[in-house]
């Protein structure tokens, strides 16, 4: 909803460890240097992520894992 979230970094390369859950969101700059959480809402047909850089060029490698539902059961009696 216009909200965003950004840090200074003078270096040439930066890892991101993003994790999407139903409702959030966190990204985890250079093994927790920096961590971005937020709340997100999106339509069925929204699926995926974008990066995007202001000025110049950007190289990456991008790896994803998609992570199966859990069935948790209580252990209390």
């Amino acid at each position: 909803y216009g909200t965003s979230r950004q840090m200074k970094y003078n270096k040439k390369e930066i890892s991101l460890d993003i994790f999407v859950d139903t409702t959030s969101a966190e990204i985890f700059v250079n093994d927790g240097l920096a961590v971005f959480t937020t709340r997100v809402f999106p339509e069925k047909q929204q699926s995926g992520i974008g990066l995007f850089v202001e000025k110049g060029l950007m190289e990456y490698e991008l790896e994803g894992w998609k992570l199966n539902k859990m069935d948790i059961k209580s252990t209390e009696k």
